[in-house]
């Protein structure tokens, strides 16, 4: 009797074995859902990116933050620079943006980068919080920019030229303007020092030219 009982022990111990190798069979296990994260972009107003990857930046410029889903009510939008000393992250000059209807779009209008960096060539990481009253607030975009507040400048000795000669066909001058010409040169600090002529100290985004068109108000 204790033989028989002991096989049909092993025989209902292998049935509940055989149970998850069958096809279909088996106990189903709930699957975790994954958190879908939605996509935030940040672009600030009339950034420029170099033929290098650096992205510059002016002083005072909006700053866009785009939701591809609704943000939740309660919850604000902020832009700040992150700052990293010895591992302890803090965010400076945090300012509330604001949402646009559906709360997809947020801005802050006149962001001063200038008065992060004291507007010199630097770069710094600026980011979008997302905050609730009650919690710190969770970074959900971060941009790497440099900030590019000296305006480029120019100093230009311009010189206008009459070389109109009509004794000489065809006119030297032609195509560009006819009968004149000019020549331009830096500008002298002194009788043998010749000073540059233009410059961009920091980003090097700035071209120069100078165009002489005939008067539209002389008849050809």
């Amino acid at each position: 009797m204790k033989k028989l009982l002991l096989v049909l022990m092993v025989v209902a111990m292998a049935s509940f074995l055989l149970v998850g190798c069958l096809p279909g069979i088996g106990v189903e296990e709930e699957e975790e859902e994954e958190e879908v994260v939605p996509a935030v972009t940040m672009v600030v107003e009339d950034e420029y990116k170099s033929t290098v990857g650096v992205t510059y930046v002016g002083c005072e410029k909006d700053v866009t933050v785009t939701f591809s889903e609704a943000v939740e009510l309660d919850y604000i939008v902020y832009v700040a620079m992150k700052v990293v000393v010895d591992s302890t992250v803090t965010y400076d000059y945090d300012v509330a943006a604001t949402p646009n209807a559906d709360r997809t779009i947020w801005t802050v209008t006149g962001y001063d980068f200038g008065d992060l960096t004291g507007g010199e060539c630097e770069a710094i990481c600026i980011v979008a919080l997302l905050k609730h009253p009650c919690c710190p607030g969770e970074e959900v975009a971060l941009r790497v920019v440099t900030v590019d507040c000296e305006a480029p400048y120019a100093d230009l000795a311009v010189t206008f030229k009459d070389c109109f000669d009509p004794c000489v066909e065809p006119d030297p001058c032609d195509p560009f303007v006819g009968g004149a010409y000019f020549e331009f040169s830096s500008r002298t600090a002194g009788p043998c020092v010749t000073t540059d002529c233009c410059a961009d100290d920091c980003s090097g985004f700035a071209s120069w030219t100078l165009v002489i068109d005939p008067d539209p108000c002389v008849p050809a």
